[in-house]
């Protein structure tokens, strides 16, 4: 008989957000792998955007239920829910999110009373593992609540860090939160996080948790790709996703462009930005004073982003300027790369020297890594596969969602075991 599987994940097709990735996948995998999943999240309804290239149907759709609820306090996160957001209603909304920020009250926070109450109706049913996936970290605290209730182990997947983030607005203060993690944390079954370093940050907090492991996220295979027509002379750098100045920015790769231009005059390059930093790209072709090819799209469709990737000569990608980073920066490893793996495209990455995503490219293949000062050895790579000549690729698979959910369906099955399931 099938093992049956809550999973509370906010962040689900379609919504129109990378974080939305990893859940929509581990839920369609496991499934296939003989899970009965039960999907609690928002209706679509309340999105501002969908994105169409999230694939949610597993090959068994009976093993896949998803219950969708309302939302709350949709002003506290007009970037992704369906809410007015100009004229007063704008103004009162940002004050109101400016104080919601100031008292680290999460922006996905209106979920939470729709989701007990999905919960409610839920708790009469017998599931062998409640399974949820942060951030929000409401999801946790809600996965622990029913697991309480209705006696059934529970596993905490965490997409992000929540204390120790890089990144401190995002954080809880210090004090209550952190202790809050620590109750959610030592009553789970298990917990699984995306990078070696986040463990680490996670096990100087709160101590060896003595069923954590990682499992990164993936890609998921494109139905079909079709190789870019491109022009016997055409050779385009990529970088679509965002920066976060002073720590990422495009500096360095604009730096590596323009010496390959120098080494490279009669060659028609480009480099191709798309996303939302278009502010910051503008201010840093200013200050290098080299703005020939370059071009700077602003925000697309993921399905844009992904027909872009497919024909570009090369894809960047960046963690952090820093040469050495703690390990809040260094277990970043950026969704980005995996678009990368699933197309088989040569990369270049910018990160620091202990960075987690040396594993992920020696373990994959298809690219190369750098520090954001070594400008000649970015423009000796770039040179290389210009000319034909990128690495190959290794073992690309091991960072396929069917591979992750394989390593995910252990950790439930242990979980469940454990508990007499």
């Amino acid at each position: 008989m099938s093992r049956r599987l809550l999973f509370l994940a906010y962040y689900y097709a379609p919504h129109h957000s990378v974080a939305a990735i990893r859940a929509t996948a581990m839920a369609r995998h496991l499934a296939d792998l003989g899970w009965r999943v039960t999907v609690l999240t928002v209706d679509g309804a309340e999105l501002a955007e969908h994105d169409a290239t999230l694939r949610a149907e597993p090959s068994s759709p009976a093993r896949l239920e998803v219950i969708r609820t309302a939302h709350r306090l949709r002003f506290l996160y007009p970037a992704a829910l369906r809410t007015r957001n100009s004229g007063l209603s704008r103004i009162a909304g940002g004050a109101l999110r400016l104080l919601a920020r100031r008292f680290a009250i999460e922006r996905e926070i209106g979920w939470r009373v729709p989701a007990q109450q999905a919960l409610g109706r839920l708790s009469g049913q017998r599931f062998d593992v409640v399974l949820s996936c942060g951030s929000p970290w409401l999801s946790h605290a809600l996965a622990a609540g029913f697991a309480r209730v209705t006696n059934t182990p529970y596993v905490l997947d965490y997409r992000d860090l929540w204390s120790g983030h890089q990144y401190t607005l995002l954080a809880p203060p210090l004090g209550c939160g952190r202790l809050w993690e620590r109750r959610l944390r030592w009553g789970a079954a298990a917990t699984t996080i995306v990078s070696p370093s986040w463990l680490a940050v996670q096990r100087d907090l709160f101590g060896e948790h003595p069923h954590a492991s990682v499992i990164s996220n993936g890609y998921e295979e494109p139905a079909a790709v079709v190789p870019a027509a491109l022009g016997e002379n055409e050779f385009t750098m990529l970088y679509a996703g965002q920066f976060y100045p002073p720590d990422r920015t495009i500096t360095p790769f604009l730096r590596a462009y323009s010496e390959l231009r120098r080494r490279n005059p009669d060659k028609p390059l480009q480099l191709h930005h798309v996303g939302p930093s278009t502010a910051h790209v503008k201010e840093a072709l200013a200050a290098e004073k080299s703005t020939a090819g370059v071009l700077c799209e602003g925000r697309v469709p993921r399905e844009r982003a992904l027909k872009l990737l497919n024909e570009a000569g090369v894809v960047l990608i960046s963690a952090s300027n820093q040469r050495i980073a703690n390990p809040a920066i260094a277990g970043m490893i950026t969704g980005k790369i995996f678009e990368v793996l699933a197309y088989r495209k040569p990369y270049l990455v910018i990160a620091p020297e202990n960075s987690d995503l040396y594993s992920v490219v020696r373990t994959a293949g298809g690219g190369r890594i750098f520090t954001s000062d070594n400008i000649a050895g970015m423009a000796d790579y770039l040179e290389a596969v210009m000319a034909g000549h990128p690495p190959p690729y290794v073992d690309p698979a091991a960072f396929s969602w069917e591979t992750l959910a394989r390593q995910m369906d252990g950790v439930l099955t242990l979980a469940a075991t454990r508990a007499g399931r």
